[in-house]
This record gives structure tokens, C-alpha cells and sequence, in this order.
């Protein structure tokens, strides 16, 4: 996947390099902003939504200063390429320390001089800490909320001097409007950023990660717009966020392994290295001799032989989504699945969220692919209604995979039903090979069929908060990782 962008950043680079650097306004952004910049604002992003508003508000504006008989009306047909590349100009200070141009434009100058003025303009680049992502919403935020202010320095630079006197135009109230959009756009901006990447965390996202900044990062900037617009969904990446929490401070599970200690041999693993050995690095003195015989692969430790992981298979997540499943229900279901997707997923075992009601309405499989992460929000996002059918998607589970490497099975659902014979049987005879099977239900008493073959059973409707999430990050734990 990387790949693919690298030869993306490549042709772009050898598409550029007779860029003219004064087809800029005021700012040079390096090639590579500028292509981090171009890749967020292909397709109707938030961005180029912004882009179009600056656009369209530099056309209102000069319509409204009475400059359309002005001989210099072809300057604002210009009006879509210079917000964009005003834009372009605003993400690169964001994103990194972009050189000046000797020959600035004045309008553009005197804007950005504007901006920088305001204090928590530097705070948001704080916040941004070189995320092209995060630099691209907060470009968004900034020219949308500013975009009237921004048109009214282009339009004062094409009036005359003594043109303004006449009309009665304001040089300080237009510097001041400015500064106190960009302020205020930007206290909004403050909250919206520091809630974003709290959010993002489950999702193994950071700032720190170069990967975010190396390629288009779509599927990232998706979620960041669906924790913006939809409340709804980050309450339950919020909700996933505490149980991964939850699940990260759980002592951790040591793998178990078929191995044995046969003999004492030499070499560089300081992990089987003897106490003897390491014992010599609490001591200056000889310090430099451990040092020396690790680099010679002279250090004894111990040898094993027949290491061997014991692994698990698949891990099938049946998600009901009858009608009843709606509302608080229906968030903790999801939340519970999101946490299991992630747990799989940095656990490198295939998860399956197997979406049902009285049918399967769709298999999502979630690996450690570079699209996991949107595979996860559109499981989050569905939402079916129909009644409830259990024989189906366990007959599913059975069919690909539940017989096969100890694979796990986990139920969450608000009914109970039951289930035909065979899928009983095919049931247990899969438990012979390793199958574990965990029942969550919200709200409902298991009935016996299903008891006897779950190996954990848990209702958490009666639970307070506290319990039920400590109890739920215990059984993904339980479930989703290697043992």
C-alpha cells in the first residue's frame, strides 16, 4: 500500500520540478506538503468544500465593491486558483515551517501577517505537531470560518488608494475582523482536534506516526469527519476507546508455548542469556565485557527445542441487529465488536463480524490490512431490524472456519432463541477441536441449548458501568487474543 503512494509521490515530484515558485502568493511549502495538500483535496473533501467558499465569498465580495465595470475584471476569474492556493499556503504552516517568498503578494502577506498574529493560531499548530491530516482539518476549519475576511484583503488590494478614501474602507476593521474570526474559528478548533485524537487512539492512530503522513490517509480522514459530524458514532469510539483502555490495563497474558530447556549453549539472545551473564551489567567494571561477548554471540544462555506458539484460529463475532437491538443496546453491542476488531487485529487473527438478524446481512472481515480501520467504522455505522435467527450465522461460523484451528465464537444478543439439531451437534463436535464459544446477552436468560455449549455466559444489562466494562475488556481479552 505504501508502495503505491511512494510511486504517487515520485511522479509528482518529476511532474513539478519546473514549478515556478512564484505562482505562489507569499509562501514556498515544500514539494512535499504540497503534495500531502493535493492528495486532501482530491474529491469533494471538507478542504476542497472550504476551497470553494473562499472562492465563491472572493466573487461576492467583488461584486459588492462595484469593481465589475473595473478594467481588471479578468483578475477575479482567478479567484478559484488563488484560494486554493492560499489554502495550500495555510496547511504548509501548519504542517511545517514553509520558506517566504522576496516578492510576496500584498493581500496574501498582509493575511497570513494577520493570522500568525493571532495567539492561538500557534497553539492549533502545536495541536497539528506535523499531521498532515490534522493540518487539512484545521486548514478546513480556519478558511471556512474566515473565508469573508480573507476575500476582503484580496478586494482591498485591487482598489486604488484613493478609491478606498472615497468608500469609506476600514483598514483596521478588516485587520480585526480578521484576527477575531481566525480566534474564535480557532478556540472551536482547539476542543474539536484534542477530542479527535483522543478518539483516534483505539484506532492505533497517532500523530507520531509516519505512515499517517506518508500516503492520501483517506480512510483516517473519513473517520475524523464521521467523529465531526455524526454524534452518535464517536460516542461508541468513545465507548471503544475506554474498553480498549480497560483492556490494555489487564496484566498481560503470557503466550503459551510447547517448548523445552535441554542444554546451556552460547550466543546473542539475551533474553535466555544466564543470570551470571547479565549480572555483569550492574557493574561498570564489567559492563564492557557483557557488551563484548554479545557482540561476539559468546554469552551463555539457555537452549530450548520444540518452540512452538500455541495459536488460535478465526474469531467469529455473531452481531445481532434485530429490532431490539436499538438504541444503548445496539451501542454496546458495537462497542464490544469494535474493541474485538482491534484486539484481533494487533493480535494478527482474522476477525469475522458476521451482521444478523433473522438472515446474515453481511460478513465484514477485519485483518491487519491498510483498510481494517474503515472495515471497523462500517460495522459500527450498520444497522439492520429484522427479527432473530441464531442457526444462520452459527451455521456460517461452522462452515468457514469454526472446526479449524481452535477458532472462537462470540454471541451478543438481546433474545433468545433456539437452534436445529445438527447445528447443536456440529456445535460440539467443533468444541472437540478447540472451539470456544462466549454468550454476552443484554437483557435475557440463556436457555440450556445454548449454556451447554458456551464455555463463558454473561448478561450485562443488570451490570453499573464500571463492572460491565471491566468485564467486558476481560472477555475480549479472553477471546480475541493469542494464548
Amino acid at each position: 500500500m505504501q508502495t503505491k503512494y511512494w510511486q504517487q509521490m515520485l511522479k509528482y515530484k518529476f511532474n513539478t520540478k519546473t514549478t515556478n515558485h512564484k505562482s505562489n502568493l507569499s509562501y514556498k511549502p515544500s514539494r512535499w506538503s504540497s503534495y500531502l495538500f493535493n492528495v486532501r483535496t482530491s474529491g469533494y473533501s471538507r478542504l476542497n468544500q472550504s476551497i470553494d467558499r473562499l472562492s465563491a465569498c472572493m466573487r461576492s465580495a467583488w461584486y459588492k465593491s462595484g469593481l465589475n465595470f473595473d478594467p481588471n475584471r479578468s483578475k477575479i476569474e482567478d479567484a478559484a486558483r488563488l484560494s486554493k492556493m492560499f489554502s495550500s499556503e495555510l496547511f504548509a504552516k501548519l504542517y511545517e515551517t514553509p520558506e517566504e517568498l522576496e516578492n510576496q503578494t500584498e493581500w496574501s502577506k498582509q493575511a497570513h501577517e494577520q493570522i500568525e498574529n493571532v495567539l492561538e493560531f500557534q497553539s492549533i499548530k502545536e495541536l497539528v505537531d506535523n499531521d498532515a491530516d490534522f493540518a487539512a482539518y484545521a486548514t478546513a476549519k480556519l478558511i471556512n470560518d474566515a473565508s469573508m475576511d480573507i476575500a476582503n484583503f484580496y478586494i482591498q488590494s485591487m482598489i486604488p488608494k484613493e478609491r478606498q478614501q472615497r468608500m469609506n474602507i476600514d483598514t483596521d476593521a478588516i485587520n480585526e475582523s480578521l484576527r477575531s474570526s481566525i480566534s474564535k474559528s480557532c478556540e472551536k478548533l482547539k476542543d474539536d482536534l484534542q477530542s479527535i485524537a483522543k478518539s483516534l487512539k483505539p484506532f492505533g492512530w497517532s500523530q507520531k506516526d509516519s505512515s499517517s503522513n506518508s500516503y492520501g490517509s483517506t480512510d483516517k480522514q473519513q473517520i475524523m469527519n464521521q467523529l465531526k459530524d455524526s454524534p452518535l458514532f464517536k460516542r461508541v469510539v468513545d465507548m471503544i476507546g475506554r474498553m480498549m483502555e480497560n483492556i490494555d490495563s489487564l496484566p498481560a497474558i503470557s503466550k503459551k508455548v510447547k517448548e523445552e530447556i535441554y542444554d546451556v549453549g552460547f550466543g546473542d539472545d539475551i533474553n535466555m542469556a544466564l543470570s551470571s551473564e547479565t549480572m555483569m551489567l550492574s557493574s561498570p567494571e564489567t559492563e564492557d565485557i557483557f557488551y563484548m561477548k554479545y557482540l561476539d554471540r559468546d554469552l551463555m544462555q539457555l537452549e530450548t527445542r520444540g518452540l512452538e506458539k500455541i495459536g488460535r484460529g478465526n474469531v467469529f463475532a455473531l452481531i445481532d441487529q434485530s429490532g431490539s437491538m436499538s438504541g444503548p443496546y445496539s451501542d454496546m453491542a458495537k462497542c464490544i465488536a469494535g474493541a474485538m476488531a482491534i484486539t484481533c487485529r494487533n493480535n494478527n487473527r482474522l476477525f469475522k463480524g458476521v451482521l444478523f438478524d433473522n438472515r446474515i446481512n453481511e460478513v465484514i472481515d477485519i485483518d491487519n490490512s491498510a483498510d481494517s480501520d474503515l472495515k471497523i467504522l462500517k460495522m459500527i455505522e450498520s444497522f439492520s431490524g429484522g427479527g432473530t435467527n441464531f442457526d444462520k450465522p452459527l451455521n456460517y461460523a461452522i462452515n468457514n472456519g469454526a472446526f479449524e484451528k481452535k477458532a472462537d465464537i462470540v454471541l451478543i444478543t438481546d433474545g433468545m432463541c433456539s437452534m436445529f439439531e445438527k447445528t447443536y451437534n456440529d456445535l460440539i463436535l467443533a468444541k472437540e477441536k478447540g472451539l470456544r464459544i462466549f454468550t454476552i446477552t443484554i437483557g435475557c436468560v440463556v436457555n440450556q441449548q445454548l449454556k451447554s455449549l458456551s464455555d463463558y455466559t454473561i448478561d450485562i444489562a443488570s451490570m453499573d458501568e464500571e463492572t460491565l466494562y471491566n468485564s467486558m475488556a476481560k472477555m475480549v481479552r479472553e477471546s480475541c487474543e493469542i494464548q
